[in-house]
C-alpha cells in the first residue's frame, strides 16, 4: 500500500486520487477487465478476509503440529521410565495401544486439513517466489526497502516454522524404536516386538491430500523447488524493471 500511495503522488494523473489508488493496488485485474469502482472497493474488501485466512491457516496448521508432536513426546517421556529396566507386558501393552491410538488421530486429523495443508504451502510458495523476484528490483525509498526485506524474512521465517512443526510429529513418533532397544532381554515380550514393528513399519505425518508428507526432507525440497523457480524467473526478467512505474 506504501507503494501504492507512493506511486500516484508521484505519477500525475486527471484521474481521481481514489480511483488511481485502486487502479495500482490491483492493476494485474484491470489489465484485463474494465475499471470499476465498485469492482475495486469489492477486490479490496476480498483482499482483506484473504489475508486474515492466509495468516489464520498457517497459524492453525502450526498449532495442530506442536500438539500433535507434543502427544508423541508424551508418549516418550513415558516410555523414558522403562529405559533399561524391567517392566511387564501390561505396561507395554498400554503404551502400544495409547501409540496406536495417536497414530489414528493423526490420520483423521489428516483427512481433515490436508486440503488446507495444500492451499497453506502453494500460497507461501507462490508469495516467496514473488517477492524473491521483485528484489532485483530497484526500490523507492529507504522505507520500501526495509519493508521489503522484513516481509520477505517474515514470509520465509513462517513458513519455516511451519513445516518444522509439521515434521516434528513425524521425528517424535519415531521415539519409541529410541527407548524399546534398551528394554532388557527379561521384559521383551510380544507386546514389545509388536510395538517394535509398528513403529518401524508405521509412517506418521501430515500430508497434503496424499500429494506430499510434511518431513525435515520436504523443507530441503521446497527450497530447492524456490531456487528453481527463481532461476527460471530470473531468465525472464530483466533487472532494471521497474514494476510501479507511472504508465
Amino acid at each position: 500500500m506504501m507503494t501504492v500511495f507512493y506511486k500516484i503522488n508521484v505519477c500525475e494523473s486527471p484521474i481521481a486520487p481514489v480511483d488511481r489508488f485502486v487502479q495500482a493496488y490491483f492493476q494485474q485485474v484491470f489489465s484485463f477487465v474494465e475499471y470499476n469502482r465498485f469492482l475495486g472497493f469489492f477486490g479490496k474488501y476480498l483482499n482483506i478476509l484473504s489475508t486474515f485466512a492466509w495468516n489464520f491457516i498457517d497459524i492453525f496448521i502450526m498449532t495442530v503440529g506442536i500438539a500433535l508432536s507434543e502427544k508423541f513426546r508424551q508418549i516418550n517421556l513415558h516410555l523414558e521410565k522403562a529405559k533399561y529396566k524391567l517392566t511387564p507386558e501390561s505396561f507395554w501393552i498400554s503404551s502400544r495401544t495409547n501409540y496406536r491410538n495417536l497414530c489414528q488421530l493423526c490420520e483423521d486429523i489428516d483427512d481433515a486439513i490436508s486440503p488446507l495443508t495444500v492451499l497453506s504451502f502453494v500460497n507461501n510458495l507462490y508469495f516467496i517466489c514473488g517477492k524473491f523476484l521483485k528484489s532485483i528490483h530497484k526500490k523507492e525509498s529507504l522505507i520500501h526497502a526495509a519493508y521489503f526485506w522484513f516481509s520477505l524474512f517474515y514470509l520465509v521465517g513462517r513458513t519455516f516454522q511451519l513445516s518444522v512443526s509439521m515434521a516434528k510429529i513425524n521425528d517424535e513418533s519415531k521415539g519409541p524404536l529410541r527407548i524399546l532397544r534398551t528394554v532388557p532381554r527379561a521384559s521383551w515380550c510380544k507386546e514389545t516386538k509388536r510395538y517394535t514393528e509398528e513403529v518401524t513399519t508405521g509412517f506418521v505425518a501430515l500430508s497434503g491430500m496424499k500429494f506430499f508428507v510434511v518431513t525435515r526432507g520436504l523443507i530441503i525440497g521446497v527450497a530447492g523447488t524456490i531456487i528453481t523457480y527463481e532461476l527460471v524467473l530470473l531468465q525472464n526478467t530483466s533487472e532494471d524493471m521497474n514494476v510501479y512505474g507511472c504508465s
